[in-house]
């Protein structure tokens, strides 16, 4: 099995305030993290031809969860502060 197991948090007023994300590879967990807002990861999306932002450092400032677009957060990345959406199964921590 691949793929990523994300759980999500909520705050008292409903909003998102972390996730916890497992990430496997032929039923092998291959990273466990949590995500919060300002926690520091890379981009590392386990499909080898998804190359956009592939090994750049973020900076999570949102969480962006919908029944339309899927799981993502709202990123800073660190290279040129400019902002983005990244789909939170292609977040790894530093290596």
């Amino acid at each position: 099995m691949n793929g990523t197991d994300i759980k999500s948090y909520e705050s008292d007023q409903g909003l998102i305030v972390k996730a916890k994300v497992k990430r496997y590879k032929n039923d092998e967990k291959i990273s466990d993290y949590t995500i919060t807002i300002g926690t520091e990861l890379v981009v590392k999306p386990m499909n080898k031809q998804k190359i956009k932002h592939r090994d750049r450092k973020i900076k999570v400032i949102s969480f962006n969860f919908s029944k339309d677009y899927g799981q993502r957060v709202n990123v800073i990345f660190l290279d040129n502060n400019r902002r983005g959406i990244i789909e939170i199964s292609d977040l790894d921590t530093f290596e």
